[in-house]
């Protein structure tokens, strides 16, 4: 068993800053020492790439520190005995790799980081280090620009240090993925955050969609935390290449952080969108379908409803039939645990078209496009539903009658129309 390998089973043994600060040594004196490791890999046309680990959405090159830590799924003809910085300079030479992973299925696994790897491998990142790139815009290779992977890490990199660290706040965790949202969860004064991080090139400036707002609010209150939203952007200190907007490798940057932005303010309608109808309604159903309860629907139901949907070959008509629909979807739903996320969208225009393969008009098959008469501006339900197969999706359009019962419900498909997100309901689940 290799120093490397012993370090790594007694930090894990430990959890102590001690064994931590001792496997760092150790790491250290096998890169000094070229430790010899083994080093799973696939060659196309006589190149050399790692193979990868994924971990909270983060792609690291593996390495295993011993050969009795091998997995068993990498035959041997793919392993490669290679000493630690020859490996780290495989690793460089991808911009996609965001760190390495020692004995990924081993119970005593870790990833390091590619950002602290310089300074824990004593090894450079090439594509880290500065360089004089000279005034205005010069030539460069594709392979000099700075991928959206890297603009990510740097963007963390200064919520860690300079709003984090020096504001006095605890990371409990941090994901580094640009898929995965809060990317941080710190602690400050007994409450928590989470934090979402968006970055891009300037005068690029990042910003929160409502519906991704919405999303990383549900995702906060559900975990008792304060939603806030970083945006970073960075853009090159020589103003030709900012103005390109123009990141490479190894310039000098500025950047724009101007502070955290708290999420969690009231949301807010008109008094006209408190008072309407409709709204109420689809409020209702909103929670309905966020729960799988759908008691509080019934009162509001006509008697003479009708529910009409795309996946329903005969319509229900009745109060009676309706509810019944209901409570049985309610305990599917319910036994099943798959809740939907719901929102209140606005529909804009009146036709959104769609191309379909086969029609049939008067018994001829034809191709051409399809599209609904929709009234433009009014308000409806947007249901999404996380699936096996993938996500299920459906507007939900209600029309009410005289004494503002629902009167009339139609399940669609969302393709057939063009909608934008509201802030009139926040669905309490996140898929």
């Amino acid at each position: 068993m290799s120093i490397l390998t012993n370090a790594l089973s007694n930090f894990y043994k430990l959890q102590t800053y001690e064994s931590q600060t001792e496997f760092f040594k150790k790491f250290r004196e096998s890169v000094d020492n070229k430790l010899i490791v083994f080093v799973p890999v696939i060659k196309v046309n006589g190149q050399i790439f790692l193979c990868i680990f994924e971990k909270r959405g983060q792609q690291h090159g593996i390495m295993f520190s011993d050969e009795t830590r091998i997995s068993h799924k990498f035959n041997e003809d793919r392993i490669l005995k290679i000493d630690i910085p020859t490996f780290l300079n495989i690793l460089y030479n991808d911009s996609h790799l965001q760190g390495m992973a020692i004995d990924p299925d081993s119970p005593d696994s870790i990833c390091i980081t590619r950002s602290i790897l310089p300074e824990v491998s004593g090894i450079p990142d090439p594509r880290r280090m500065p360089k004089n790139w000279g005034k205005g815009i010069p030539k460069y290779e594709k392979n000099d620009l700075m991928t959206d992977t890297e603009l990510f890490d740097f963007a963390m990199q200064i919520i860690r240090d300079y709003e984090l660290h020096q504001n006095g706040y605890e990371i409990i965790d941090e994901y580094i993925s640009q898929s995965l949202s809060p990317n941080f969860i710190a602690m400050k004064n007994g409450k928590k955050y989470y934090i979402t991080v968006k970055a891009d090139i300037a005068p690029n400036i990042p910003k929160l969609t409502l519906k991704e707002k919405m999303d990383v609010q549900a995702i906060a209150r559900r975990a008792d935390a304060i939603a806030c939203f970083a945006s970073v952007s960075i853009g090159s200190s020589d103003m030709d290449r900012f103005n390109a907007s123009l990141a490479l490798c190894g310039d000098g940057f500025y950047t724009r952080y101007t502070g955290l932005e708290y999420l969690d303010e009231p949301m807010t309608t008109t008094s006209n969108e408190q008072k309407d109808p409709l709204i109420t309604a689809l409020r209702v159903l909103c929670k309905c379908y966020s729960t799988g309860d759908f008691e509080p629907l019934f009162p509001l139901l006509s008697e003479n409803i009708e529910l009409n949907s795309m996946w329903v070959l005969e319509p229900l008509k009745g109060k009676e039939k309706v509810v019944e629909y209901y409570l049985g979807k309610g305990e599917t739903v319910r036994n099943a645990g798959v809740f939907a996320e719901c929102y209140i969208v606005q529909l804009l225009g009146n036709m959104n078209s769609v191309r379909a393969d086969r029609l049939y008009v008067n018994g001829e098959q034809k191709t051409g496009s399809v599209g609904l008469w929709y009234q433009d501006g009014k308000y409806c339900m947007l249901m999404t539903q996380k699936l096996k197969d993938g996500n299920a999706q459906g507007i939900i359009d209600i029309k009410l009658d005289d004494e503002n019962k629902i009167k009339e419900i139609s399940i669609c498909m969302p393709e057939l129309f063009k909608y934008k997100y509201t802030n009139l309901y926040q669905s309490e689940n996140y898929i």
